[in-house]
């Protein structure tokens, strides 16, 4: 099981930037774990298997389909704190190291969704993994909010900057 860290929010002009609470621990420090849109569409960036919470963000390393579960339950956790779950996720792209993973990760990627009672597979794309990485796989997605949640996310990111 993935660790839960707890995530920041701050209000990116437009944007709610949904960020690790510690990023200097991460090798890319300046990035967004999802960014939200006032009108309600959240993007997830790459996500993968890692124990993102902790303060090495130590990798995990299993065959193709563990590490597809274990991504999907770090993007499930992003969605989670964006007040979202896969039942909003419209688009996800699969993010593989080697196209001999295909199989394994496409396998787990349904038999995960399947298991967390989504209505439909949502539209997805793979593509290779273009940053430099041992894992197999990653996650991207987009998922849409109520307004009411959206408003409700930026109210809260504007009461943590304060």
């Amino acid at each position: 099981m993935p660790l839960r860290p707890p995530l920041v929010l701050s209000v990116c002009g437009r944007f709610v930037c949904v960020e690790p609470p510690h990023p200097t621990h991460h090798a890319t420090a300046h990035f967004s774990r999802a960014v939200v849109t006032k009108d309600g569409v959240v993007s997830v960036s790459g996500t993968g298997a890692g124990h993102c919470g902790d303060a090495a963000c130590s990798p995990r390393r299993g065959g193709a389909a563990d590490e597809t579960r274990w991504a999907l339950e770090n993007v499930a956790h992003v969605l989670e704190y964006c007040r979202t779950d896969w039942r909003g996720v419209f688009k996800v792209t699969m993010l593989i190291s080697d196209k001999t993973f295909y199989n394994d990760c496409n396998a787990a990627y349904v038999d995960f969704l399947q298991k967390s009672n989504v209505a439909h597979l949502p539209m997805r794309t793979c593509a290779l993994w273009g940053v430099p990485t041992d894992m197999k796989v990653g996650f991207a997605c987009e998922a849409y909010l109520s307004d009411e949640s959206a408003a409700a996310l930026f109210e809260r990111a504007r009461a943590a900057s304060a």
